[in-house]
């Protein structure tokens, strides 16, 4: 399971299952550069709307 900075919540993995070989589209305000990048690893395509300041 993949993990970021050693967080492995029933939520991080629930996403990480979920996402995994999907289409994404991704809606939030607020996520962190290294989350994002660990959701979005494993996915066939991926579109992101936020408000990430780089």
């Amino acid at each position: 399971m993949r993990a970021v900075a050693g967080a492995q919540s029933p939520f991080d993995k629930a996403i990480w299952e979920l996402t995994a070989g999907e289409d994404v589209l991704l809606a939030s305000p607020y996520i962190n550069l290294d989350y994002l990048e660990s959701i979005l690893a494993d996915t066939a395509s991926w579109r992101v709307l936020t408000d990430m300041e780089a």
